[in-house]
């Protein structure tokens, strides 16, 4: 299950892309340029206009943003001066994870800006092959920061998560009464990056990048 606000969007991708299964968004972006559900429920509200905001030289310019406050992206935590514009009602969705197996990437808006769903997923299968194969995978989830780095030349709101999940016979075949299990279910199986990479965290057997 995943419930989310903001413009952060998580993926499910099947290991096996033989099978013809695509990859399976998991969240819903609340931008309301992206969302006409949000668009229809701001514009709804007394008193709220929405429009573009304006550069130094007093142009309309960026998406369009419900004013007062100005928020283009209208359901998140924080923003509470904005009153009924800002939702913290998450969207919430429920899929079953592949029989086979598969990966989850979760990131920021600006990481999607430069990443289509198809070539994280490409790199995602991709990855997760060489865990079966070769042991331990490389920081999958820099990988998906350098992507979009190299694809939208930002530095900034590019951040990303990477869940590795077994498939259904590997979870059969742990030992449910030991603390192997644990080891086993998570060992190599997060990783999170960002565009900063000022510090190194180790968590469940990789070195990850971040804050």
């Amino acid at each position: 299950s995943c419930a989310n606000v903001g413009d952060s969007s998580a993926l499910l991708v099947p290991n096996l892309a033989r099978m013809g299964e695509p990859p399976v968004e998991l969240s819903r972006s609340h931008r309301m340029m992206e969302n006409d559900e949000e668009m229809a429920r701001v514009r709804a509200l007394p008193g709220v206009e929405i429009r573009q905001g304006v550069n130094g030289l007093g142009q309309p310019f960026g998406d369009l943003r419900a004013w007062p406050g100005g928020l283009a992206v209208v359901r998140g935590v924080g923003d509470g001066d904005c009153g009924e514009v800002v939702s913290c009602v998450p969207s919430c969705k429920t899929v079953p994870l592949p029989p086979m197996g598969g990966s989850i990437v979760l990131a920021s808006d600006g990481v999607w800006d430069g990443v289509s769903y198809s070539a994280a997923a490409a790199l995602l299968r991709r990855e997760s092959q060489k865990k079966r194969k070769s042991g331990p995978r490389a920081a999958t989830a820099k990988q998906v920061v350098d992507l979009a780095l190299n694809r939208a030349g930002m530095m900034d709101d590019i951040s990303a998560i990477v869940l590795f999940c077994p498939a259904l016979r590997e979870f059969e075949e742990m030992d449910m009464d030991s603390s192997k299990h644990a080891k086993e279910c998570w060992e190599g199986s997060v990783d999170f990056a960002d565009e900063s990479a000022h510090q190194q965290t180790k968590y469940g057997g990789e070195t990850l990048s971040g804050h």
